[in-house]
């Protein structure tokens, strides 16, 4: 999403429905003087999750009174204390010092049930004059809950309320923190505000209209010597041939350990492959550290049940891998960006992912991955 350039990627974790009797937590994270970002948590020391609406991110205890985020590896500094806690939010993908204190108090209520409504706005960001994008939002009494989808990628899952005219959505996983705020009016909501963090923020609003016309996977046909150079996770130099052999079909995944999309894409693509010896599935990763340590590549695998690991490519920029795979129509517009290469050459393209928190576009998306790898080649 162009004008999120400088949020950090959201993080991948297990959807579970809460269980009954856990200690809910109301976490607010101080993003300026006036600025707050509200988390749902539950769970006590010894077990606790980051909510964010039906998603549930457990935190590994690695030390007294520090957790860890999957994936990402931000971590979190609690003080425990008779009746709630606080403490302070570390950034490890970000340079520097960067914190973001917190406190909680426990929710004595618990959390809204209810048939959900939802709608969907055309989102303009700060300086747009037509947009791509869609605010997809859900509510329920006071609650409410949803997404920013482009057609890239989507912010995923954010959670909130919809209480006497206002909007308040946030989300965290321990790599990013957002916060958004808005008026509601009756064609959609004006004043907007989305903080990152501490180190950023933009402005928004949302109209009524109908939604931007989505782009379609491409069809290509690929010679069988198309190649690409990688680096394996332990380092080693390897050369990969894009169309695979007879029987066989190639899933690529153009993806980065930073992306939140790319794990949303690579966590719903793992469970298709299960009984398909026939699909060979190389993820290609472009990163931000372009030496990254062979164990967080393992992490990042295990955490999204990709089942080999990964390899690397570069730098974690367009221009790079469209580079690596100059076949790709346009260039690499997105990641993630996937290919599924046939035994004849024949590839179909899918640029970016909506997450599961689209809903029904993340539905129709992965009917669209069936049906793709659903196309055998000839034994």
């Amino acid at each position: 999403m162009r004008y999120l350039l400088f949020l950090l990627p959201l993080c991948a974790a297990c959807t579970a429905p809460s269980p009954p009797g856990v200690p809910q937590w109301n976490v607010r994270f101080e993003l300026n003087d006036s600025t707050i970002a509200e988390v749902r948590f539950e769970g006590d020391s010894t077990a606790l999750h980051v909510v964010n609406d039906t998603e549930r991110i457990p935190l590994e205890s690695v030390g007294p009174g520090l957790y860890r985020l999957p994936v990402f590896g931000g971590s979190l500094s609690i003080a425990w204390k008779e009746g709630g806690f606080s403490g302070h939010w570390v950034d490890s993908l970000r340079t520097g010092d960067y914190r973001v204190p917190f406190s909680a108090l426990p929710v004595d209520t618990a959390p809204e049930t209810g048939t959900r409504t939802c709608n969907a706005w055309n989102f303009f960001a700060s300086g747009d004059t037509t947009t791509t994008d869609r605010l997809v939002l859900c509510t329920w009494g006071d609650s409410a809950a949803g997404t920013v989808a482009s057609p890239t990628g989507d912010l995923r899952f954010l959670a909130g309320t919809l209480k006497d005219g206002i909007l308040r959505l946030s989300t965290f996983d321990g790599a990013h923190l957002y916060a958004f705020q808005a008026r509601s009016t009756a064609d959609g909501f004006v004043d907007g505000v989305l903080y990152s963090g501490i180190h950023g923020f933009t402005q928004w609003h949302a109209t009524a209209g109908d939604a931007p016309a989505a782009s379609a996977p491409t069809e290509i046909l690929l010679d069988p010597s198309e190649r690409f150079a990688a680096r394996t996770a332990e380092g080693a130099d390897t050369v990969l041939s894009v169309v695979p052999p007879p029987g066989k079909i190639h899933l690529i995944s153009i993806a980065g350990t930073w992306c939140p999309n790319c794990m949303d894409e690579a966590r719903m693509v793992s469970p298709l492959l299960k009984g398909r010896p026939d699909v060979l599935w190389s993820v290609v990763l472009f990163e931000r550290d372009s030496v990254p340590v062979p164990s967080r590549l393992a992490h990042w695998a295990r955490s999204c049940t990709v089942p080999g690991l990964p390899f690397v490519a570069g730098s974690a920029s367009k221009e790079r891998a469209s580079s690596v795979f100059p076949w790709i129509p346009g260039g690499i517009q997105a990641f993630p960006t996937t290919a599924v290469v046939r035994d004849d050459g024949s590839a179909w393209i899918h640029v970016g992912f909506d997450g599961p928190a689209t809903g029904a576009a993340h539905d129709r998306l992965k009917t669209a991955f069936i049906n793709a790898l659903a196309q055998r080649p000839t034994p």
